[in-house]
């Protein structure tokens, strides 16, 4: 019920209430407002040098977004959709090709 969500969301200390929503907000991230985040990222040839522990920077850069997003609150909403009190990453690749640069891809599932 309500009441015990209410409860249990007090005993969690990285979580608060928000009595607007009646949801449990974890911490980090509940006084967020709606947002759209674009990351734009170089794809030249610079970035097919040494990165760090990794050979190749653009794929150390990809690992690296990779593991920063699963711990964001992403709204799993497409592109140009109306988004929710969650948060969408957009990322942009400038300079150098690979592929097919039209290609969509898929939203992450809300939550992941």
């Amino acid at each position: 019920t309500g009441a015990d969500a209410k409860c249990d969301c007090h005993g969690d200390a990285d979580c608060y209430w928000d009595g607007t929503t009646g949801a449990c907000v974890e911490d980090q991230y509940g006084l967020c407002p709606t947002l759209d985040l674009v990351v734009l990222f170089d794809r030249s040839g610079s970035m097919g040098k040494t990165f760090g522990n990794h050979q190749h920077g653009y794929y150390a850069l990809i690992e690296l977004l990779r593991v920063w997003t699963a711990g964001l609150p992403l709204s799993g909403t497409a592109a140009g959709a109306s988004n929710t009190d969650r948060m969408r990453v957009a990322f942009i690749q400038y300079g150098g090709s690979w592929g097919n640069p039209t290609t969509a891809v898929a939203p992450v599932a809300a939550g992941r």
